[in-house]
């Protein structure tokens, strides 16, 4: 069986204490998920969609999408984490056969 394909938008940073001790968002889900169920064979494929602006290709499909929590308010003026514009409701539907988990 094909690995599982989760991609994960990363939509903010870790608090200092908790990136220092965990890591990124990135290696904290990676973690979270092979504990839950390590038999499971996944790829987590992260994507920094607020500072790189960086969003999964056209062409990638996906079992699942993760959102990361958010610091920001997405009703103030240019915090929008996930951008309405360049990822749009069906495009995300169309990059996933399972589901959007935010977190």
């Amino acid at each position: 069986m094909a690995p599982i394909r989760l991609a994960v938008l990363l939509c903010d940073t870790p608090a200092p204490p908790v990136l220092k001790e965990d890591g990124d968002y990135h290696k904290i889900f990676d973690v979270w998920l092979r504990g839950v169920s390590p038999s499971v064979d996944f790829t987590l494929d992260a994507f920094d969609v607020v500072n790189k602006m960086e969003y999964p290709p056209e062409d990638a499909k996906y079992d699942g999408i993760l959102l990361t929590g958010s610091g920001q308010s997405n009703y103030l003026p240019k915090t929008s984490t996930l951008r309405s514009d360049i990822f749009p409701q069906p495009l995300l539907h169309s990059k996933t056969s399972s589901g959007l988990i935010g977190w």
